[in-house]
């Protein structure tokens, strides 16, 4: 499991910040971090249909998402995304 996966699924949110913090001036791509935080919802999704985690963990996963989106979505190129393609009207 990644590093900043397992901090979101572990929800540490102060280490899960300074790991993207981290990530972000090592030059990993805004992307990669962003995918790497959909999986760990996954997980986390996983882990309350198990009866794991509770829907405080959910709120709480989720704030911290909406974190790490904060300080990683401004930092993307308009076409960093992967595009299904263009919308004619």
């Amino acid at each position: 499991m990644s590093k900043i996966k397992d901090l979101l699924v572990n929800l540490d949110d102060e280490a899960l910040l300074e790991e993207v913090k981290k990530q972000l001036d090592e030059g990993v791509e805004p992307a990669a971090i962003i995918d790497e935080c959909q999986a760990a919802m996954v997980e986390i999704g996983n882990l309350f249909s198990d009866g794991e985690m509770f829907v405080s963990d959910l709120m709480m996963a989720g704030a911290m998402f909406k974190s790490v989106s904060e300080l990683v979505i401004p930092l993307m190129t308009e076409d960093a995304g992967k595009s299904a393609g263009k919308v004619v009207l």
